[in-house]
């Protein structure tokens, strides 16, 4: 097992941060790689990080020449973005199969928009925890750390305008009952396209971009009009992951031995859960770490 490291879009003075990550600060997706002049040099580093292994095999001695990756999180955000760019220049430094818990896959406007009372169509806005403001003023409204990390990986320092995306108010309170991407909070709305997976894999084939499993919290799911009920909800807005699903399934017809989707019935988000059981394995025993596994394995059997 190889854990990839990757520059990431802190500023670099954040406290408690141990100065191994502090040295990979500095770097939103907007800034351009030193060595390609280009954007997205966290998915840069991934790929170079494949890349490294399949033209090292006698570094990995017990190694059989097959990569399965997991991303959590942002990095299954990066991870899907690295395969995307990997496919586009026709490079082979990508897995042969990926998984990836809580991934954001719809930067700007999602595809879908949860039934959770939120009119906005933002991802973020529909994002777990958040604080509504203070009828005395002294809290303007928090949602939770979505939009702050989401500012920060698409560099409000340099492209956005204040008050920042998701914060939508004359004080900075969050709004989460409109919205602001697209709208004036960026001067740079293409890039939230770009970074986004739903839009880098809209053409994707299984040939080229491998197997998939998605996992996700957020459920139960119950019926329309409101199939997974706010108070459910995670820090990646449900219908993210199941949108990118069905666009996968639906829209590309993959089967169900290409793409595969976990989701959690519970307010939990990243390796949170993988001790969980997929709302369709309630029964089983079996946890969102086995499914994963057994995902990868029925793909790269041993």
């Amino acid at each position: 097992m190889i854990s990839v490291d990757y520059r990431l879009s802190c500023i670099g003075d954040e406290r408690n941060f141990s100065p191994d990550v502090v040295h990979l600060c500095g770097w939103p997706y907007q800034r351009e790689g030193l060595e390609s002049g280009q954007r997205d040099v966290a998915a840069q580093d991934v790929e170079d990080a494949i890349g490294f292994v399949k033209d090292n095999p006698s570094m990995f001695p017990s190694w059989d020449g097959r990569i399965a990756a997991l991303g959590t999180s942002a990095g299954g955000t990066v991870l899907l973005d690295a395969i995307a760019d990997a496919v586009a220049n026709s490079s082979e430094d990508k897995p042969d199969v990926t998984a990836t818990w809580s991934a954001m896959m719809q930067f700007a406007d999602l595809n879908s928009v949860p039934v959770d009372g939120f009119a906005s169509e933002d991802a973020c806005d529909h994002a777990r925890w958040y604080v509504p403001p203070d009828p005395d003023g002294y809290d303007p409204g928090r949602m939770g750390g979505c939009w702050w990390a989401m500012d920060h990986y698409m560099d409000w320092t340099a492209t956005q305008q204040s008050p920042y995306c998701g914060f939508d108010g004359p004080g900075g309170e969050v709004g989460p009952d409109s919205t602001d991407v697209p709208g004036d909070c960026t001067s740079d709305l293409q890039s939230w396209y770009d970074v986004s997976p739903y839009v880098t894999w809209a053409s994707a084939t299984e040939s080229d971009f491998g197997p998939m499993f998605v996992a996700n919290g957020g459920g139960p799911y119950i019926a329309p009009p409101d199939p997974y009920p706010y108070e459910d909800a995670e820090t990646v807005v449900i219908t993210d992951p199941v949108d990118f699903y069905k666009l996968l399934t639906q829209t590309l017809d993959w089967t169900s031995d290409e793409a595969n989707l976990c989701i959690v019935d519970a307010p939990l988000h990243g390796s949170e859960y993988e001790d969980y059981l997929c709302d369709d394995d309630a029964t089983s025993g079996h946890t969102v770490f086995w499914k994963t596994a057994a995902f990868i394995n029925s793909q790269l059997p041993p």
